[in-house]
């Protein structure tokens, strides 16, 4: 056998193992060899890895327990479980316009826990997500995240604890917000990461323009993705997101397709 073929048989065996492991640390240590062995073969011959990361991936399951935790909007959780992230800045949407949707949308969510079928999901994406993207590709506010060294800060903040907390599989920093796709490992939860990251971009951010306040928006949106299917839409969503921005005004990183 050829050096490949070893590591595409590895990789296999790996694949398997990664797909059927619930248990986070396991799955943590498999991921970790299952991405060096993946790289080793890209660069060997990309002909010889039959898979694709997502395909791998865990989505929601209705067999295991979903934890609900709420600030001012409920969040959802499950081990290992993909989720989308979105965050923006305190002056990304004007507030006058965020008061009545809130408060709609805390009273919907709540008639609607998850998880949702296809229908409802559609509902909510048409009637809430789709209306703040819309409101955020505006360009209202500061959008101080157009400046390469902002987008610096917060882009080493969100990498910094990857592969420790959490897995990362693409991001985008937007002029006003950001977007990430992830999978948090374990105890962590997505509202504590995301506020762990605005914490201390907050703190950079602010040092290095000399100014004293809010920066971030206290809430942030998450979803657990429920398929592939639905995995490759956000995925798409991400990339497609600053489509008709300048390049120097945000940061795209695909980390898994």
């Amino acid at each position: 056998l050829t050096s490949q073929q070893v590591l595409r048989a590895t990789s296999m065996d790996m694949a398997l193992l990664l797909a059927s492991s619930h248990d986070t640390f396991f799955y943590k240590i498999i991921h970790e060899t299952f991405g060096r062995i993946r790289k080793k073969l890209y660069l060997a011959d990309t002909n010889l890895y039959p898979f694709q990361m997502s395909d791998f991936l865990h989505f929601v399951d209705t067999k295991v327990p979903i934890l609900i935790h709420a600030k001012k909007l409920p969040h959802w959780h499950q081990e290992s479980c993909v989720q989308f992230v979105t965050f923006r800045l305190s002056d990304a949407l004007p507030q006058s316009t965020l008061v009545a949707y809130d408060r709609f949308k805390t009273e919907w969510l709540r008639a609607h826990p998850k998880p949702w079928d296809e229908p409802t999901s559609h509902y909510y994406k048409e009637t809430f997500a789709n209306r703040i993207d819309r409101w955020l590709h505006a360009g209202h506010g500061s959008c101080i995240l157009q400046k390469p060294y902002i987008r610096a800060v917060v882009e080493n903040t969100i990498l910094k604890r990857n592969g420790e907390q959490y897995d990362l599989l693409a991001m985008v920093i937007m002029p006003n917000h950001v977007h990430v796709l992830m999978t948090p490992f374990g105890k962590y939860r997505v509202l504590q990461i995301v506020a762990e990251w605005k914490k201390w971009s907050a703190r950079r951010i602010n040092s290095i323009q000399g100014k004293r306040g809010t920066l971030w928006q206290n809430e942030c949106f998450d979803h657990m993705v429920r398929n592939h299917d639905e995995y490759k839409a956000t995925l798409n969503y991400i990339i497609q997101n600053p489509a008709n921005l300048p390049p120097d005004t945000y940061t795209l990183r695909v980390f898994y397709e």
